[in-house]
């Protein structure tokens, strides 16, 4: 369901070398797209699977700075040796899949198989965030910690192993930082990092506002700097294409609330930032657009023909950033009218790529223009034996710009291997004459009958913006809460549609320091009327208001706004929970209404007021010594492990003290847990979270049994 890239092996071309196949590459990943979408385009995939991603960096103490530093060329080190004991492992139930990560200090590790649409998987998510954080600790070096933070503090600060040297030139990324070395050594990530600087035409610019004076920013010049950053995504499958673009929107519209409530990211190079999020910090580090699309060229700019655009067609956001628009398919005249309204900012669309595909009968101008903004983009990395492809056959160079447009949200259609499948289905019920079901089939193929999903995940939606947190209890905390609004949206049609000129501005106020409880949100008035379920309408001006987060998550007698946490806690009712069960997630829900209300804080204001109330810090200075950093990473460390108090973080939330010798065992290895499991499977475990629930008065409730979008 995750469905992470795997690295290829090859030689990826320079610049210089893959600036003739730009074009190509481009027109290529559009007519995959197309000839994809043809065979995708009925594919169902009713039963919801999801799955969470995690990273983590390696850092080591280094006795003669007193301080940790990173741990160089780890992170391939440690994937070979974790891949060798889970495969070791593959009988037991649980396992863990681990992956590389852009900083050669980094892993990133995801379930071994996806969570499925019972309440119960919802209660497996933090054991299996254990699972992985006691698997990564046991193999790391008797020096080495690895706590679940987005940044390394102390990341290009001068005297640390990892920063460049002085007469030493970084051929990668140039930058008087960093090392190359600090980049994962696989092909593609060197590619990636050189690419985007030479496409600009000069070496990254990072700028970030110190907390002390907003003009005095905090530098960088690295790709390193924005995707070395650790963060937490969960992927969720949906039944059809059309509720994939509906959860793409509404979840668009949360991304900057749980940017914000998610928050963890208070210091950058040594120094204590304006800002508590890692988010623009990697929008500038793979930023590759030149300085006419930046537009700030001047007369005498010539354009590049090579390039999208010749290099100069203005470009309004980096690679990295939030959606640009929204995806849900209109399903008559007023909604492509109300479609148009909420779109209300300049995206940029490629316009042979529009062409391409509105010339397709069975592309809506919607989705034409959501892909043509992909391809603003020229690829990046472009190996030399992967040029020249069949574009009915593969998704290569699609994939190309898809996976290097980072949005808050990404949208993601069946994989290939699903695609073929259904294409071959309908030529065999198509000779004989059979209306084409996926699932469903009635020939006398063996293979038809079996489920879809056997070949790979279905229409899949992203979520992105999720900071890493401490402890693996956080970090279930949101997943569960994003995995349940998913399927609460699904159930009610709830419209939270704003203009993405809102949206825009939510999402520049998210990245403040305390923006949770200092900033104020815009809101669709009507996101919980019954009126509008399940349309796309775009709100009047009278019907946009700024919002709290506290109001916005806890809700609002006097605006009269229910509120995230209520309509979650409604849905589980509705499904027929058990009070066991719900006790259980509501656990879960209460840390983030609470962050939310300020009564807990976010990992970010908690770490700059350690920070602060340290006695090597200089209250004066934004400048965060070693000392305190070496402090606050142990702490950290040990709070994710159990090991120290964390009460002043989540409040009364148990965290496990979690051991190294365990980390053969699988999810329920203590008494309390196997109670835990047993009352699941007695009573819940065959709860499915259904979007089957009444949508409106007249609509029963079709079954409890699952969790249906």
């Amino acid at each position: 369901i995750v469905n992470s890239a795997i690295l290829r092996r090859g030689n990826p071309l320079t610049w210089s070398k893959a600036k003739p196949f730009l074009s190509a590459v481009r027109t290529s990943g559009v007519k995959q797209f197309i000839a994809h979408y043809n065979r995708v385009k009925d594919v169902q995939t009713p039963k919801f699977f999801w799955g969470d991603e995690l990273e983590y960096g390696i850092f080591s103490y280094n006795e003669s700075i007193n301080t940790y530093d990173l741990s160089i060329n780890r992170g391939a080190q440690l994937l070979d040796e974790l891949s060798k004991f889970e495969s070791n492992l593959a009988d037991l139930p649980y396992g863990c899949i681990w992956q590389p990560e852009y900083g050669s200090w980094m892993i990133e590790t995801v379930p071994r198989e996806p969570f499925n649409g019972y309440i119960s998987s919802l209660l497996l998510t933090e054991k299996s965030m254990q699972l992985r954080r006691k698997r990564l600790h046991s193999h790391l070096l008797p020096n080495e910690i690895a706590p679940s933070i987005t940044t390394f503090p102390l990341l290009g600060v001068k005297g640390l192993s990892h920063c460049a040297l002085e007469g030493i030139t970084n051929n990668i990324s140039e930058s008087s930082y960093l090392s190359d070395d600090v980049i994962n050594p696989h092909p593609r990530f060197g590619a990636l990092t050189q690419n985007i600087r030479m496409r600009r035409g000069r070496k990254v610019d990072i700028n970030i506002p110190s907390e002390s004076n907003s003009a005095d920013s905090i530098h960088m010049d690295a790709m390193a700097f924005g995707m070395g950053s650790c963060c937490l995504q969960v992927t969720m499958q949906c039944s059809t294409e059309n509720e994939s673009r509906y959860l793409h929107d509404q979840l668009a519209i949360f991304a900057p609330i749980f940017l914000a409530l998610s928050a963890a990211t208070p210091m950058l190079r040594g120094k204590l930032a304006g800002t508590d999020t890692r988010w623009d910090a990697i929008s500038q580090s793979v930023d590759d657009r030149t300085v006419a699309e930046l537009g700030e060229h001047d007369a005498n700019y010539l354009p590049d023909c090579e390039m999208v655009g010749g290099g100069i067609k203005r470009i309004h956001k980096s690679r990295y950033s939030s959606v640009s628009s929204y995806l849900s398919k209109p399903s008559s005249k007023d909604e492509e009218v109300a479609m148009r309204r909420l779109n209300d900012i300049d995206a940029g669309i490629d316009s042979s790529a529009f062409e391409l595909l509105n010339s397709n009968p069975n592309i809506d101008e919607t989705l034409a223009s959501y892909i043509a903004h992909l391809f603003i983009r020229d690829p990046l990395v472009i190996f030399e034996d992967s040029i020249y492809l069949d574009d009915q056959a593969v998704l290569d160079h699609f994939e190309n710009i898809q996976s290097t447009n980072w949005r808050t949200i990404r949208w993601k259609p069946p994989v290939l291997s699903v695609g073929l499948e259904a294409e071959r289905r309908k030529r065999i019920n198509d000779r004989k004459s059979i209306p084409f079901n996926v699932f469903n089939d009635q020939s006398d193929d063996n293979s038809a009958s079996t489920d879809i999903n056997s070949f790979g995940p279905g229409w899949r939606v992203e979520f992105r913006p999720l900071e890493i947190q401490l402890t693996d209890f956080e970090n279930a905390a949101y997943t569960i809460t994003i995995v349940l609004l998913a399927r609460s949206l699904l159930a009610m049609g709830y419209n939270f549609y704003l203009p993405m000129s809102n949206l825009e501005e939510n999402f520049r106020r998210s990245q403040l320091k305390d923006a949770v409880i200092s900033e104020k949100f815009y809101v669709n008035r009507l996101s919980y009327d019954s009126n509008r379920i399940g349309e796309i309408h775009c709100p009047d001006d009278q019907d946009i208001m700024e919002m709290s987060i506290n109001e916005i998550i806890n809700g609002s007698e006097d605006k009269n706004h229910l509120g995230v946490i209520p309509a979650l806690k409604s849905y589980l009712n509705a499904l027929g929970c058990n009070k066991k069960t719900i006790d259980q997630l509501h656990k879960y829900l209460s840390l983030i209404s609470d962050r939310a209300s300020g009564k807990l804080p976010t990992a970010a204001n908690w770490m700059r007021n350690y920070v602060k109330s340290h006695h090597h810090h200089d209250i004066n200075k934004d400048d965060v010594s070693f000392e305190t950093i070496k402090d606050l990473l142990k702490l950290c460390n040990d709070i994710g492990l159990g090991r120290a108090d964390a009460s002043s973080l989540v409040g009364d939330a148990y965290i496990e003290k979690l051991c190294k010798e365990n980390c053969h065992e699988t999810y329920l290895n203590t008494k309390i847990d196997k109670k835990i499991e047993k009352e699941c499977k007695d009573s819940v475990d065959e709860t499915l979270m259904s979007d089957e629930i009444s949508r409106t008065s007249t609509y029963m409730r079709a079954n409890d049994v699952i969790l249906n979008n």
